[in-house]
């Protein structure tokens, strides 16, 4: 999801890499899963559900990114702020602490047959053991790898609202510094033309028509950056 989150944001490819890497590496993942929880007896894991419901979360985080790429950055974050992939996500985050509590449970209870196993079937039960050791530490490393992702979405979301609010800041102060530029400005056109028409031919008209040049230029200039600063708003 974090993945998926900075590509909405950025529309750069590369933050899109772990997901399709996750995506690639999913079926080899869940058949080793699926054969390692087929020794372990006495244990409902629900692993087929499970794995439907992955599917769900990943073709719904897929969908979001497809519709950046073909409807732009702001339908893919209104399908971002809808929360349902999110909410599939915690649902899942849920079970798989439910399933890495049972799986702990079902550690403790064979470290406990261990015990008491002196003699015959004690390989057979530390296989046992070994696989629903390796299922809850598969638990655990995927919330925490999770939770990693979520604190990377955080820092990202407060760089965007940071660089969101440098922009808002430039632009108003572009547009109050072009409004205040233009009042002198319009004054000295103003007078710079009068002097134009009032003063005989000669050098004080010559002057006068300098500074009604040079104050247009600066007014096209002024009047550039009151444009740019609404067309950035």
């Amino acid at each position: 999801e974090a993945a998926q989150r900075m590509f909405i944001i950025t529309g750069d490819e590369a933050h899109f890499a772990p997901f399709s890497g996750v995506e690639e590496t999913l079926p080899d993942r869940w058949k080793g899963l699926l054969a390692a929880a087929a020794a372990v007896p006495d244990i409902d894991l629900d692993l087929p559900m499970l794995k439907e419901e992955t599917a769900q979360v990943m073709a719904s985080l897929d969908a979001t990114a497809q519709l950046r790429r073909s409807a732009g950055r702001e339908a893919g974050m209104r399908r971002v702020e809808a929360g349902e992939s999110n909410k599939q996500l915690v649902a899942m985050h849920m079970k798989l602490g439910a399933l890495t509590e049972q799986m702990e449970q079902r550690i403790e209870e064979q470290t406990r047959s261990l015990a008491r196993a002196e003699g015959r079937g004690r390989a057979a039960s530390v296989g046992t053991g070994l696989v629903a050791l390796a299922l809850g530490a598969l638990g655990v490393w995927q919330w925490r790898s999770s939770l990693g992702h979520y604190r990377r979405e955080l820092e990202l979301d407060g760089e965007k609202q940071r660089a969101q609010q440098m922009a808002q800041d430039k632009g108003r102060f572009l547009a109050a510094m072009s409004h205040e530029l233009r009042t002198p400005l319009n004054a000295i056109l103003g007078m710079s033309e009068q002097l134009q028409i009032s003063l005989p031919p000669g050098p004080l008209a010559e002057q006068a028509e300098a500074i009604s040049v040079a104050g247009r230029g600066m007014l096209r200039l002024v009047n550039d950056l009151l444009d740019l600063s609404r067309l950035e708003a």
